[in-house]
């Protein structure tokens, strides 16, 4: 902190690192909030219900309300209906006609590139938007990725700044706590933002900066909250497991082994994020103190229960050194050249121009994700704790039948 003289206010000097984030995260200065309660059953907006959290989110919120449901999606309409619905159909689910309905934007563009006469609707109509859209990739940088993760919010303000009071419910991600400045240390709710330029992907850069606009947001007035998931998972044995976890499981059994390492994954199960997004969007009179949660468990899953979980699969595994691992990854590349493997072989061992993202979290330098006060504050409001079957999970990925 510095002083201007004379002045006894403190003024916050940012960091010369962070300034091209903090520029990036500017609000413009028409957007204000429209105040007053959520109307009780207005429409709720999803953007990314095609996603990997969307199709659980729908299901939770049909469980929870009776509100119509409207989709933001790329493309053909009735494609995304059909694909939407049948999700839901594999859970069981029926959907009364316009309980759901579909449109075809697009997240990146002023009014989402929406009709005119459509976009007033939504202005009118809605009174929760959730958005969940995100660009994910482990090897692009903050400025590829800017548009979707970042210009998308303020599209999604402009949205919220119209018609009827609205709340926000972000989707963010712990990754915008992994910074190098934590390494070794334990990051909450209240830990504070800083050094992005120390983040090592560019997709969390975007996902700090987008925090960072929100937070100005709230401090204008508008009713938004911000959770932050730690790595989603699920294990419905119906769809391909994708993901970072679900490609490490593979490596694992591809390979054998097992780095024996300090470090471990906060894992959290995807149907707990979509009730948590749903609980928190539905709260009429939000009685929870906080607008920003951490979204998993209470307790990371090391090395030892990979190990243990693919082994109940019927895959027996070694426990190595960590260089004797990405020795076994590198021996299987030559061999076989998958995606798969060749992404893993980046990100354990890195790129020409970046370091290995992937190590911190073996090695155990990696900030250790506490989700503890939200949990409570979940728990409190009606919404069971996580749990995972890790087991199961590994099945899932590896395609095996599951125990009788």
């Amino acid at each position: 902190m510095s002083r201007v003289w004379g002045d006894t206010r403190p003024v916050a000097i940012p960091a010369p690192g962070e300034e091209r984030f903090l520029r990036a995260a500017s609000l413009p200065d028409h957007l204000e909030p429209v105040t007053g309660p959520v109307p009780q059953g207005a429409a709720i907006l999803i953007t990314g219900a095609g996603g990997f959290v969307g199709g659980y989110l729908l299901r939770a919120l049909l469980a929870r309300t009776s509100a119509p449901i409207v989709c933001l999606v790329r493309g053909d309409e009735a494609l995304a209906r059909t694909h939407l619905l049948a999700r839901l159909a594999a859970f069981g689910i029926s959907v009364a006609a316009g309980r759901i309905s579909v449109i075809s934007g697009s997240i990146t563009e002023p009014q989402f590139a929406l009709p005119p006469k459509v976009f007033d609707r939504l202005t009118k109509d809605v009174g929760i938007i959730i958005h969940l859209a995100a660009q994910l990739d482990f090897r692009s940088s903050f400025d590829k990725l800017r548009l979707v993760n970042v210009g998308s919010l303020v599209h999604v303000l402009s949205l919220a700044a119209a018609g009827l009071p609205k709340r926000v419910v972000y989707v963010s991600s712990l990754s915008v706590l992994e910074t190098t400045a934590y390494y070794g240390r334990t990051v909450t709710e209240s830990t504070r933002l800083i050094h992005p330029e120390l983040l090592p992907l560019g997709y969390a850069q975007t996902k700090w900066t987008a925090e960072k606009m929100l937070a100005t947001a709230r401090a204008r007035g508008f009713n938004a909250l911000c959770l932050r998931p730690s790595w989603i998972v699920g294990h419905d044995p119906r769809v391909i497991q994708t993901g970072f976890v679900a490609s490490l499981m593979r490596i694992f059994a591809a390979v054998g082994a097992i780095p024996d390492c300090a470090g471990a994954l906060n894992l959290v199960p995807v149907d707990f994020v979509a009730e948590a997004c749903a609980l928190l969007g539905l709260e009429q009179a939000p009685s929870l103190r906080t607008h920003i949660f951490h979204l998993g468990a209470a307790e990371a899953k090391s090395s030892a229960h990979f190990a243990e979980a693919i082994a109940a699969a019927g895959r027996a595994m070694d426990r190595v050194s960590i260089s004797a691992f990405l020795h076994r990854v590198s021996t299987e590349f030559r061999q076989k050249r998958s995606l798969e493997l060749m992404m893993f072989r980046h990100i354990f061992m890195g790129w020409p121009s970046r370091p290995p993202i992937g190590l911190p979290y073996f090695d155990g330098r990696a900030p250790v994700f506490d989700a503890t006060a939200s949990l409570r504050l979940l728990q409190r409001a009606g919404l069971r704790q996580p749990a995972l079957d890790l087991a199961a999970f590994a099945r899932c990925c590896l395609r095996l039948p599951a125990d009788p």
